[in-house]
């Protein structure tokens, strides 16, 4: 007994300022947010936040059980959305301390400060006598600090100091105190200023840091990363520490933005042409030690230079001259490429290597070095899948006469010539035209256009022979063709007032896919009149695959016994999306009313036309002969008697 004495005496003395004695067996020692091992920082809008209560058992009696009742204030709830909120304890052994753990939500709406809360104490003790006990006690919401850092720049020159700013944000509702900065970042970056202390930094506030931070010009193209480790005080008085990385793309140093010219940019044909390269510093900065390089090939030959320049120095908004003789060669072609390769020292004392292309425009004293051949198809439609008769047309547009002119069309997977593929003409004058009859047969499978390829060579006034190749390009359609191939009407016998059907095979027989395929009878029909349905879409139809369509027919009461025509209307798109109509007939046989049997299928094939009579019109010729015999019979006999 006189070990618990001293030692609940040494707990007494032991306890902190704020311990609150609760009856005669009970102190509490602390209440804070958080567990014994981990505070944490509470405010609104916190979820499932622990609260400790540190009780102490004062007496020499353990206390068999505990239970804790909090009784919360508006705003503040247990898990469970109540307003009570219960936890209990187990043994308490005299002189021990026993901690109760509330897990409590906070509203978003509550403001921050102190709240008022009661606890409830009631037990028994070991010597079965019971307590009740009754104190208030504050709940401190001070808010949840979160501080945030962001770049406002996303940029940093190479080379360069930079002047950069980070905005320190409290995200939170609480205030945050006593900020400390520590940046750090990898090698060649130099961070040389910041704020490194703020006071405190208030819930909602942002708070500018202006850095000073050099990237050496070798990171250029390249990212960097800059830690930031912010140490500060919560709400609470906790020190905490956040750390961030902010990444910065370190940017090229800006360019002097050299522009090249060629002066005058249209040279003539067998001149010497005197040109200048014209070099301006549209930039900001100064450029200096600037070495060019020109490099050119046939038909331009520099005269008189070895195509490699010096210019010291070019500063913002300058222009350096550089002159240089140039002599064009014969040639077919337009206009020719100048290269010229450059390097130079920026504002950052980097060396920097270019290269850039310049066009110099060719052009002759007479129409003689342009082409005088002008090559034509006719017709410029071809049809895929059959042979195609064209017409090749050679004019001379020239100011000369050209001889042993030569075509020869090259060979072609799509397109293949069906006669000697040379065309020769030994003469032809200026203004002549030559036109030579062809055949070219064109695959199927061809897509729509197609190029075809020629290669073109003669002789000129200077007895120099001169190649050309040509493409003429020509549009490939291909042949869509519907045939009926099989019919059949349904009953055979077709009487005035009486429905019957007719089944038509529809087979494409062209060399192309149609698309967009549909069917549908002519509006026109004298005689006759549509039952069901008035139009059927077939979409794609390929070629060769059979397609079977049945419509229903009223023959009308007033139509008169023969042979009827009934037209289908068929329409589809062709491989190059042109749209077709064309119209099929089927002939329908009305006979008077009574005659013949109750009827059969007429099943008709037009494509096994052999000369011969099939089944069906055998039996139309006969039957009607054997019921007239008949009948004839049958009156005679009567008359006799």
């Amino acid at each position: 007994m006189k070990a618990y004495a001293l030692l609940l005496l040494l707990l007494v003395l032991a306890l902190p300022v704020y311990s609150q004695e609760v009856g005669s067996n009970l102190a509490i020692v602390s209440i804070k947010w958080g567990t014994s091992s981990q505070s944490v920082e509470v405010g609104p809008g916190s979820v499932n936040a622990p609260l400790t209560i540190q009780l102490l058992n004062r007496d020499d009696i353990a206390i068999r059980y505990a239970k804790l009742t909090l009784s919360l204030p508006e705003g503040i709830t247990s898990t469970d959305d109540s307003r009570t909120a219960v936890v209990f304890l187990p043994t308490m052994n005299p002189g021990t301390i026993s901690e109760a753990v509330f897990y409590l939500n906070i509203d978003k709406n509550l403001k921050t400060g102190v709240h008022q809360a009661t606890l409830y104490i009631e037990g028994v003790n070991d010597d079965d006598t019971t307590f009740l006990y009754t104190t208030p006690i504050q709940l401190r919401i001070n808010g949840e600090v979160s501080l945030h850092v962001s770049n406002a720049e996303k940029t940093v020159m190479a080379g360069r100091r930079n002047s950069v700013n980070l905005i320190l944000s409290n995200n939170g509702t609480g205030t945050a105190s006593e900020v400390e900065i520590v940046m750090s970042t990898s090698q060649q970056v130099s961070i040389l200023s910041y704020p490194t202390r703020f006071d405190k930094i208030d819930a909602g506030e942002s708070v500018k840091v202006p850095v000073e931070i050099y990237v050496a010009p070798s990171l250029a193209g390249s990212p960097v990363t800059i830690n930031v480790a912010m140490n500060y005080l919560d709400s609470y008085g906790n020190p905490r520490t956040v750390e961030s990385t902010l990444g910065y793309e370190v940017a090229y140093s800006t360019p002097p933005n050299l522009l090249l010219e060629i002066i005058p940019n249209q040279l003539t044909i067998y001149n010497l042409n005197d040109v200048k390269l014209r070099v301006t510093n549209a930039g900001f900065t100064v450029v200096r030690d600037v070495a060019l390089t020109l490099s050119v090939n046939l038909p331009l030959v520099p005269v008189g230079t070895d195509g490699k320049f010096n210019i010291p120095e070019i500063r913002p908004g300058e222009t350096a001259e550089i002159p240089v003789s140039i002599y064009v060669s014969e040639t077919s072609a337009p206009s020719s490429p100048v290269t010229v390769s450059l390097s130079y020292l920026d504002d950052s004392n980097q060396l920097k290597t270019e290269s850039r292309v310049l066009n110099a425009f060719l052009s002759a004293r007479s129409a003689e070095f342009l082409s005088p051949i002008n090559l034509r198809i006719t017709p410029n439609i071809l049809y895929s899948g059959t042979i195609n008769n064209i017409t090749v047309s050679v004019s001379n547009i020239g100011s000369t006469t050209l001889r042993d002119l030569t075509i020869t069309p090259s060979a072609s997977s799509q397109a293949t010539w069906l006669q000697e593929n040379t065309l020769n003409i030994p003469s032809l004058e200026p203004g002549e035209e030559y036109k030579s009859q062809a055949a070219i047969f064109v695959a199927s499978d061809s897509p729509t256009s197609i190029t075809l390829a020629m290669t073109v060579s003669y002789y000129g006034r200077d007895n120099v022979q001169r190649q050309e190749e040509r493409q003429i390009g020509v549009l490939v359609k291909g042949v869509v063709h519907f045939e009926v191939v099989d019919l059949t009407i349904l009953p055979e016998v077709v009487s005035p007032g009486q429905t019957f059907s007719v089944t038509i095979v529809l087979v494409n027989t062209g060399t192309v896919q149609a698309s967009a395929v549909s069917l549908r009878p002519s509006e026109n029909i004298q005689g006759f009149r549509l039952f069901g349905q008035s139009r059927v879409f077939l979409g794609n139809v390929p070629t060769n695959t059979p397609t079977s369509v049945t419509f229903s027919f009223t023959a009308l009461n007033s139509t008169s016994p023969g042979r009827y025509q009934l037209p289908l209307v068929v329409s589809y798109r062709d491989n190059v999306g042109e749209v077709h109509t064309d119209t099929l007939s089927v002939n329908v046989n009305v006979r008077p009313a009574g005659f013949g049997g109750p009827g059969t299928a007429r099943t008709q094939t037009t494509t096994a036309n052999t000369g011969f009579l099939n089944t069906s019109n055998i039996i139309t010729i006969v039957v009607p002969l054997l019921i007239g015999l008949v009948a004839g019979v049958a009156i005679g006999r009567r008359g006799r008697r």
